[in-house]
């Protein structure tokens, strides 16, 4: 049997294209851009396809309580610890199954209405752009009069694209993973996303509480003998130079390297270790401040760089 698919519009006679249908079609743009809903804070169940090793990213970046996590159908939520920009942790020696579909996790996330008013605002302008749109009539002239209606950059009557300064104001909002295809060049210019970056693996960030200096109390000093805070990051290496450097009691290797984020606003500090998921045996430490650069001209960050170190001996 050969299903029937319908059309986008079923009736043009009954459809209405009101005030509120172009308010939710400028909702939708911005939740498509961002990858999730962004607000209110709703609990929803979500399935998500599971590859292995004991972390994962959730489709969110504000999550406040995971009260359900199934893995294949069996309840795990006491094995696993989330973070409230999406990473998901499980313990317990307890893995992830590597079956499409596998992971069931119900969640609370997204932020308070009243949290996103720049969210609100940038929704209210994409509909008033679209609701002053008069017509598709791009240029016209009779007897010396004329009518130009407004265009998009291809000629086109304005739409609910997103500008590339709501982009940018959106920034925070987006998901890091699984953002749009970026196909050629001129597509970064002024792009407010993250960086394409297919190459990325994870890496864990580990921050360590801080505990007072025994030599200097009104100091802090990181304390790596408790667990420390860990955050799932993507990003990529790249090995810069390695420096033996041999005494008369021992020899040192110090390597430098550079971890390419593809996320501009990863929670990354100097002072923080990172170290490879899964673990390669090397453990690094960001010496250098976390390099922002954003362009000039645009505004646009493609990715945040980290210069690590690594000590050993």
């Amino acid at each position: 049997m050969t299903a029937v698919i319908g059309d986008l519009i079923p009736s043009a006679d009954s459809f209405q294209v009101d005030a509120g249908f172009k308010m939710h079609a400028a909702q939708t743009a911005i939740r498509r851009y961002c990858g999730w809903h962004v607000a209110p804070s709703v609990t929803r169940t979500i399935r998500l396809d599971g590859h292995g090793g004991d972390s994962l990213l959730l489709p969110s970046k504000h999550v406040t309580a995971l009260s359900s996590l199934k893995l294949d159908g069996v309840e795990h939520v006491q094995d696993a610890r989330s973070g409230e920009a999406g990473s998901l942790v499980l313990v317990n020696g307890v893995t992830f199954p590597d079956l499409p579909g596998s992971v069931e996790a119900t969640i609370t996330d997204g932020w308070d209405l009243e949290d996103v008013p720049e969210v609100q605002m940038i929704l209210l302008d994409i509909a008033s752009r679209v609701m002053q749109v008069p017509g598709t009539v791009a240029s016209q002239a009779t007897n010396g009069s004329s009518v130009t209606y407004r265009s998009g950059s291809d000629g086109g009557v304005p739409n609910v694209a997103l500008f590339d300064s709501e982009k940018r104001t959106l920034q925070p909002y987006r998901l890091s993973w699984g953002g749009e295809a970026v196909t050629s060049a001129l597509d970064y210019l002024g792009h407010g996303s993250s960086f394409s970056m297919p190459g990325a693996t994870k890496w864990r960030r580990l921050r360590a509480s801080r505990k007072p200096d025994p030599y200097n109390p009104a100091q802090n000093e990181p304390d790596w003998s408790v667990p420390p805070d860990e955050l799932v990051i993507m990003g990529a290496l790249a090995s810069s130079s390695s420096t033996r450097t041999p005494d008369t009691l021992d020899t040192q290797t110090e390597s430098t390297a550079y971890l390419t984020i593809p996320d501009p606003t990863a929670d990354v500090k100097i002072g923080d270790r990172i170290r490879a998921d899964p673990d390669d045996g090397r453990l690094w430490e960001v010496d250098g401040f976390p390099s922002k650069d954003a362009n000039a001209f645009t505004g646009w960050r493609p990715t945040l760089e980290c210069r690590l170190t690594e000590r050993k001996g």
